[in-house]
């Protein structure tokens, strides 16, 4: 029997990712769009949980109002955000969880925001 390898993919996509943020693709109000940042809320963007103090400035570094929640947006329903299992419907909920503010009326990919209706 063949031995088994352990998959790289997700590995792949992680450098992958670093070298589009490092090319500045992704912007918000100024500072990088960064999922490297969030890492301390995947497992929040997993579940209904009260994110940590960590997870909650984290998400407050994004920038407040509309272009905070679009790169939360593009960042949880991203394809890496996939790999590691974030639950987009609970993801763009975090910002409210958190206390954060949360645009009225914000949708992020036909998803009503948590606490902005």
């Amino acid at each position: 029997m063949a031995e088994r390898r352990p998959h790289l993919v997700p590995k792949t996509y992680v450098l992958l990712f670093l070298v589009i943020l490092s090319s500045g693709a992704l912007k918000a109000q100024g500072s990088a769009c960064n999922i490297y940042a969030l890492y301390s809320c995947i497992a929040y963007a997993k579940s209904t949980q009260v994110p940590s103090r960590a997870c909650c400035n984290a998400l407050g570094s994004l920038g407040g109002g509309v272009m905070g929640s679009q790169c939360l947006c593009s960042l949880m329903t991203s394809q890496i955000a996939y790999q590691y299992g974030v639950i987009p419907q609970y993801a763009v909920g975090m910002p409210y969880r958190c206390g954060l503010p949360v645009p009225w009326h914000e949708t992020c990919n036909g998803m009503k925001v948590p606490g902005g209706w």
